[in-house]
Formats: C-alpha cells, sequence, structure tokens
C-alpha cells in the first residue's frame, strides 16, 4: 500500500513539473491539455491544481484561474499550503480589476482559519491601494504588534516585519519605522540578506489591473548588512517593452544607493498608461513623496513621456526625461500605434510653469524633435532642453556606447547637471554611426554610409542592429527594390 501511494506522488510530481516547463517554455496550450489530463487521473493533488492554475494565469484565463485556485484552496485547507493558495487568488482577483471581491476573499480566510500573518500582511497592503484612503498606520503597527509574530519562522516574521517598516515610512512614521527595524532586525542572521536580496521591502500602492505602483523601502545595504536611511526617492515610469514581472526602469544603477522607489509598472506592452489619471497618480504619489527631501522622476521613450505627464505635478519634483514620446499620440507618433480612439490624455501636454525638466532628445529625430519643439517646450517653459543630434531615439544606447550612461544618471540624481553633447565623442558610439548611416543610405551615399556600419560593427555594440542595417544598403547597391 505505501509502495502504491509512493508511486502515485512520484508521479504526480513528474506530471507537474512536466506542466511547469512546458509554461516556461510558452507552450501554453501544452500545458493546459497536460494539465487537464494529469487531473483526471490525480484530481485531488493540490500540486497539479496549482500548476494548472498557474496556466490560466498565465493564458489569461481568468474564470478557470478563479476556479481552479478556490479549488487548491480546500485542498490545502488544513496545510501550511492554503494562505499561498488565498495569495494567488487575491492577486487574480486585482489582476482583473475587482479589488472588492480580494478583500471579501480575504476576510472570509482570515475568519475562517484564523490568525494568518501573511494573510494579514496582504490585507493591509490591499487597504492603502485604495485612491483616497491614504496610508494608514495603525493597520501596520497592530500587525507589528501582533503576538504571533516573534514565533513565526523567519519565512514569514521577516517579510511581514518588512512590510510594516515599510508601510509605516508610508504612512509618515519613519523614526517608528526605524525603531521596528533596529528592535527586529540583526545583520548577523543570513535569512534577511536571503529573503531580502536587495536589502529592499515591497509595497504595492496601486493597482488597477493594468498599471501598478510598486513602493520600495531600502532597509539594509547587503554588502555591510547596515541599515539604511533613505533621503531620496526615485520615481520611474518604464519603457514600452518592460512589464512588470521585469526589473524595472533605473533599479540597476540607483539601487546600490541609499535610495527609495516609486517605479510604476505595466501590465503588458500594449498598457501605455492611458488607464491612469494623473488624478490617480497623485493621490499615491504625493503622500509618497512627502516624506523625502529629495525626489527625482525618470524615465526614457514612454518612460519618459509619463515622467513629465504625471511627475512633473509633484512638487519639487526634478525630472529626467530621455526621449519622451508616447507611441500612441495621433498627432505627434509614428503611423504604428498612434491612435485618436485609443489616446485619452490631451493632445498637448498641460502647460507646467512650475516645473523644470530636464528633456534630452534628437533634434533631427522627426518625430521626437517635432514633439519637443512643438509640445514640449511650450508646455513647460522652464525645461532645460538638451539636444543629442543624430543619436536617435534610443539615446540610452549612445550613452551607453560612450561609457557616461550610469555616470549621467547618478549626477543628475545626485543634484548634478545631466551633461550636454560631447561631439569628440560621436565617433566611438555604434547607435550614432548606425544613424547616420540610415541618413546617408536615405540620401543615396551608399559607399559612405556602407563605411559607417562597417565601423560601427568594429566598434561591436548591438552588432544584429549593425547588420540588418547592411543587409539594406547592399540591397539599395545591388538595385533591388525594399519591400
Amino acid at each position: 500500500m505505501k509502495s502504491s501511494e509512493s508511486s502515485r506522488k512520484a508521479e504526480s510530481h513528474q506530471l507537474a513539473d512536466r506542466i511547469r516547463k512546458l509554461r516556461e517554455g510558452k507552450r501554453l496550450a501544452e500545458a493546459e491539455e497536460a494539465g487537464t489530463a494529469a487531473l483526471l487521473q490525480h484530481p485531488d493533488d493540490a500540486r497539479l491544481v496549482a500548476e494548472h492554475a498557474e496556466t490560466a494565469v498565465r493564458s489569461k484565463n481568468w474564470g478557470a484561474a478563479i476556479k481552479r485556485f478556490k479549488l487548491l484552496g480546500k485542498l490545502e485547507k488544513r496545510t501550511p499550503g492554503h494562505d499561498a493558495a488565498v495569495l494567488k487568488l487575491v492577486a487574480v482577483y486585482v489582476a482583473l480589476g475587482q479589488p472588492g471581491e480580494a478583500e471579501t476573499l480575504l476576510g472570509k480566510a482570515l475568519a475562517g482559519h484564523g490568525p494568518s500573518l501573511l494573510l494579514r500582511k496582504a490585507e493591509a497592503e490591499l487597504a492603502q491601494q485604495h485612491a483616497g484612503r491614504g496610508f494608514d498606520a495603525a493597520r501596520w503597527r497592530t500587525l507589528a504588534e501582533s503576538p504571533e509574530l516573534p514565533a513565526a519562522g523567519d519565512p514569514v516574521r521577516i517579510p511581514v516585519l518588512s512590510a510594516c517598516v515599510a508601510g509605516l515610512r508610508l504612512a509618515g512614521h519613519r523614526e517608528e519605522a526605524r525603531d521596528l527595524l533596529e528592535r527586529h532586525y540583526h545583520k548577523d542572521n543570513p535569512s534577511w540578506k536571503e529573503l531580502l536580496k536587495d536589502g529592499y521591502a515591497r509595497l504595492v500602492v496601486f493597482d488597477n489591473g493594468h498599471t501598478r505602483a510598486e513602493y520600495l523601502s531600502k532597509l539594509f545595504d547587503p554588502p555591510t548588512g547596515d541599515t539604511v536611511r533613505s533621503g531620496r526617492l526615485a520615481i520611474t515610469f518604464d519603457v514600452m517593452e518592460q512589464t512588470w514581472n521585469k526589473e524595472f526602469f533605473a533599479y540597476r544603477p540607483l539601487s546600490p544607493g541609499p535610495t527609495d522607489f516609486l517605479a510604476v509598472r505595466k501590465r503588458s506592452k500594449e498598457d501605455f498608461h492611458q488607464d491612469m489619471r494623473r488624478a490617480d497618480f497623485l493621490s499615491f504619489a504625493l503622500p509618497v513623496a512627502a516624506g523625502y527631501q529629495d525626489v527625482v522622476a525618470l524615465g526614457q521613450s514612454l518612460g519618459a513621456y509619463s515622467a513629465l505627464y504625471y511627475a512633473s505635478w509633484v512638487p519639487g519634483c526634478r525630472v529626467l526625461a530621455t526621449a519622451p514620446r508616447n507611441p500612441l499620440h495621433p498627432r505627434y507618433a509614428g503611423r504604428r500605434y498612434a491612435s485618436y480612439q485609443l489616446f485619452t490624455h490631451e493632445y498637448e501636454m498641460p502647460v507646467n510653469p512650475g516645473a523644470s525638466p530636464v528633456i534630452v532628445y534628437d533634434p533631427r529625430n522627426p518625430e521626437d524633435g517635432r514633439y519637443v519643439e512643438q509640445s514640449l517646450a511650450v508646455a513647460f517653459p522652464g525645461a532645460l532642453l538638451l539636444r543629442y543630434p543624430h543619436c536617435g531615439h534610443s539615446i540610452t544606447r549612445y550613452l551607453r556606447d560612450v561609457g557616461v550612461l550610469k555616470t549621467a544618471t547618478l549626477a543628475f540624481c545626485d543634484g548634478g547637471g545631466f551633461p550636454a553633447f560631447d561631439r569628440s565623442k560621436r565617433g566611438t558610439s555604434p547607435e550614432f554611426l548606425r544613424n547616420l548611416g540610415k541618413l546617408c543610405l536615405r540620401a543615396g551615399r551608399l559607399d559612405r554610409a556602407r563605411a559607417l556600419v562597417l565601423r560601427a560593427l568594429e566598434l561591436g555594440a548591438d552588432p544584429e542592429r549593425s547588420r540588418e542595417l547592411l543587409v539594406k544598403i547592399d540591397t539599395a547597391s545591388a538595385g533591388i527594390p525594399s519591400t
């Protein structure tokens, strides 16, 4: 009998692993079929149900995800896995824009299964995501004083404590948060670095299913283990290709220092922040920013547009906008994404005389140059316009090529100026050479275009872009019509 039970468990584990690997390989239809077949054999196996539910989430089959996570909660009713199942279902309701359902679920789970520190943490975090509610210190204070907390294991105690510290900081009780951290944090305990690898506590402060704002509060410096008191907040906005399951913009250069973040994220590449009103943003950004002496906002392309549209209205916020552009804009963007129907913001950026953003752009780029000089320069009369000719829309690639991307970003955040265009470094940037090559190709100067792109290839950065352009030049040289 025991041998038969062991055999069934081993088989179900193999099936669960296969479903997960299919899903990770983006073979979602096969993962769905494999999950359905596996559950016919093992209908009450919690691990299989969990994998099947995750497949539904990845496929955005929300109805199936809800049913499967509810089943998982019943199967895990008396086990440590119950809380995880509830939290997964909460995430689905939030993704669907149904925070009320998520709150109801948490309330029922807490009432039916006794005090759960992780569920209470989720309840406190969800409560502060409602616009207009503000950040309530009482919830986090009560959670931090829970009698169950000291006896909880590190995998529960540390995430709950770190959330309480971040929650108290959000509510403006920074000294109380510091005292709480100093009472419970021990840098000799390896669990802190294992569970908070970068030293940050994370809380979601806004989530409407399409746009999410994540607050990251730095608790300690991982290399030294010393606690950190941050006086700077960086508000970041992602480029179009970034989604909220990836590292957010500017995290890598800024996170080693004493910087907290308010990262505004997107669920999908097709989300252009048209779902979030400026009033929504300010409802959470203003109280967060109020706790900091220095506030900066950064973005590239769509992120730069969003930094100007949203964060420039935060008093005292210093904005660095690199190549600002919203691909949906029906007047200033290219044809690929531009849409009068989908673009809901004002066609002209609202005039903000109180802001003095630094706008870095290529005046020779047809879209960026026209947008900055005809619209943004009017909207921000106090703006500093830094022109980087022939560096293209991807100015950050040029800055990386010439070795100043990180230092320029850090210098701006530290209160210094952003560097002006340095003509002497042009020839060391493959991005600059490719942009000149494109101009020569359009002008019919094919030999010059080819020489520029070959030089870009020698320099090495982004060689696939150079090879793609070289094919176009060779095609033109051979007299073959472009498609």
